[in-house]
């Protein structure tokens, strides 16, 4: 039976954290173990991990200094021993049927190959629901324009890992966005559409919350994408699947126009990308 590792990065984490750890040991499939990588908390956080140690068998480290975002999830992944991983955040709540319906959803794809899964979310605020995100199946192509990665909705397989780690994230961008980008390049990438998770926004969020469009295409010229295009096409560039490879260099030729005039030019003829939202764009690099 395949097994099933959850990673979790913890920084102070204390206010929320006992309500998401209940939702991951409430799962109607249960993961085989949930690895924690703490970032030197000093709020309690360290101490609920502790008791969920004692009592649930949770697996945690405490990082001698402090890594920062992305290098502490990586740290937890590195930790993990699953042939399946699910990233998990430290605030949010779990539906029970999350680890079934991701696990279902992966074992569908190729495996031989580096996959990544996503689901959505239904945002959550102060106890309620504030937005459904459910949306129509996406694949590598709307990975590729919109980066639609976010990493605490994912399931991947264990070639995936091992084919990031040692993650080299460009100054700017992010691990899930890393880690979606070189399934998409170089293997399977899927976007459910269905939310199995309530992401809570909150006061100390670190990325949510910050933008709350529901849009499969965000703004296409984004600096972190062409940050992360450029760290990818570097170390993977020789194992793209030819027929992404022509839509990813027509992107990445996007970060190099200078002038509105070939910025909408270049817009204009990204014709896999529909035409309201090339518009759409169009209007943001106008009003620049």
């Amino acid at each position: 039976m395949d097994k099933v590792s959850i990673a979790i990065a913890t920084y102070n984490g204390a206010r929320f954290l006992c309500e998401q750890l209940d939702s991951l040991y409430s799962q109607t499939v249960q993961p085989d173990e949930i690895i924690v990588s703490d970032d030197c908390s000093n709020d309690g956080t360290v101490d609920i991990l502790e008791e969920y140690h004692r009592t649930k068998g949770l697996k945690y480290v405490v990082n001698e200094h402090n890594l920062g975002f992305n290098k502490n999830f990586e740290n937890a992944l590195k930790n993990t021993t699953g042939d399946y991983i699910m990233i998990c955040d430290q605030d949010d709540i779990w539906m029970p049927n999350k680890v079934e319906t991701m696990l279902k959803a992966i074992r569908k794809h190729d495996c031989t190959k580096p996959v990544l899964v996503s689901s959505t979310t239904m945002d959550y605020k102060d106890g309620k629901v504030i937005r459904d995100n459910t949306r129509p199946r996406m694949t590598w192509l709307q990975m590729l324009y919109g980066n639609n990665t976010q990493g605490c909705c994912t399931i991947f397989n264990r070639l995936l890992l091992n084919k990031a780690i040692p993650m080299e994230v460009p100054k700017g961008a992010l691990y899930d966005g890393y880690l979606g980008m070189i399934a998409g390049m170089t293997g399977e990438w899927e976007n459910i559409g269905t939310p199995l998770m309530y992401y809570r926004h909150h006061s100390d969020n670190v990325i949510g919350g910050k933008n709350n469009k529901n849009d499969l295409y965000p703004n296409i010229f984004s600096t972190d994408r062409f940050l992360l295009m450029d760290a990818i096409e570097k170390r993977y560039g020789k194992e793209f699947i030819p027929e992404r490879r022509k839509e990813f260099d027509k992107i990445r030729e996007l970060g190099k126009k200078k002038s509105k005039l070939s910025r909408i030019t270049a817009t204009i003829g990204l014709t896999k990308v529909p035409f309201i939202t090339r518009m759409k764009s169009i209007v943001k690099i106008c009003l620049q």
